[in-house]
């Protein structure tokens, strides 16, 4: 699996992890957490659309970018520093797009980074209805 995707998979499983402390914040920073993670399935939607378009999707991936900066921004007092710190610079660069145009080699490849990109959006949608429950 590429390093990105992993680190997306792996961060919404963080956040999760963290429900409990997440489940403690005042309702208007859950539903601010809740409407960046939700911005930020769609941002996965539109990235796994336009790649299976044969488009380039730099737009879903610029804006997939800005709101993980906001979202870390959100919830750095529930994860530990140097947790924060790694998620962060492995999220809030391009390097989405360019792991899918450059490092896919075959079609099968492509399909399996795009479900599992499905797949962190469906995490990062599941974290966000909690949180406004």
């Amino acid at each position: 699996m590429f390093d990105t995707i992993k680190t997306l998979l792996d961060f919404g499983k963080a956040l999760f992890g963290f429900k409990a402390d997440l489940e403690k914040a005042e309702l208007e920073r859950r539903k601010r957490i809740a409407d960046y993670l939700d911005k930020i399935a769609d941002s996965l939607r539109d990235t796994v659309a336009g790649f299976r378009d044969n488009q380039l999707p730099h737009e879903a991936c610029g804006a997939l970018s800005g709101y993980m900066r906001s979202l870390i921004e959100a919830v750095g007092t529930f994860i530990e520093p140097e947790q924060l710190e790694h998620y962060s610079s492995l999220l809030s660069s391009a390097a989405l797009t360019r792991q899918l145009l450059y490092e896919v080699e075959s079609a099968h490849e492509k399909e399996k980074a795009l479900a599992d990109l499905e797949l962190a959006g469906g995490e990062f949608r599941a974290i966000a209805n909690f949180l406004r429950v």
